[in-house]
């Protein structure tokens, strides 16, 4: 389980990336918990405290996946992941 610092942290990270305003309270406690089995089973050490000046480009296989929601573009930010949709 995680703890309010965690949900702290992940709300102001949001906050950064201009995402907030469309995460549900269930999809800050899902990031808290995504957050917090990152940094137990691999470290915090590739875990982002600001948001990158990247773009993060999600591809689209040929069967139409949807745009990802802002839960995913906040925890791809967090964790340096690049999704995909098979």
């Amino acid at each position: 389980m995680h703890d309010q610092c965690v949900c702290v942290t992940v709300t102001e990270f949001a906050r950064k990336t201009g995402d907030l305003h469309s995460l549900s309270t269930a999809d800050i406690h899902v990031a808290a918990l995504v957050y917090t089995l990152e940094k137990e089973l691999v470290g915090s050490e590739h875990i982002r405290t600001e948001p990158a000046n990247k773009v993060i480009v999600y591809v689209h296989s040929q069967t139409g996946c949807s745009q990802p929601n802002n839960l995913v573009r906040i925890i791809d930010m967090m964790f340096l992941v690049l999704s995909t949709c098979a």
